[in-house]
């Protein structure tokens, strides 16, 4: 950004405090009150390695809290997706359905404030 003449304040949440930080209004995330929101989401976290499902209840939290930036904030989302498993390139895996759907249920929400970046 600096050879373009921007120069940015960057704040970094916790390590995997994003829920938290997402959730709470009172929480640092809010008080630095960003203009852009960048959010990078791992597999391992998500499907433990693509060994199981994502569980509903992580997918609900994460948007709900997207849902809540988007409410308490002017900035924009970049949702960095987890990077894809080998079982996803197969057009009938759980794994690649359960993305497709969650990308679309995500753009459906918050429309054109979030920015859904796919790894590969």
């Amino acid at each position: 950004m600096l050879g373009h003449g921007i120069r940015a304040d960057l704040w970094e949440a916790p390590f995997d405090q994003w829920a938290q930080q997402l959730l709470r209004p009172d929480s640092d995330l809010y008080r630095f009150d960003p203009s852009f929101l960048v959010l990078y989401l791992s597999s391992l976290g998500l499907t433990a390695a693509g060994s199981q499902l994502p569980d509903e209840t992580i997918l609900q939290t994460l948007s709900s809290g997207l849902a809540r930036f988007s409410s308490k904030s002017s900035g924009r989302i970049i949702l960095i997706l987890p990077e894809p498993l080998e079982e996803e390139h197969d057009p009938t895996s759980e794994l690649g359905i359960w993305r497709r759907n969650f990308i679309q249920h995500l753009r459906e929400q918050l429309g054109q404030r979030v920015i859904c970046i796919e790894p590969d």
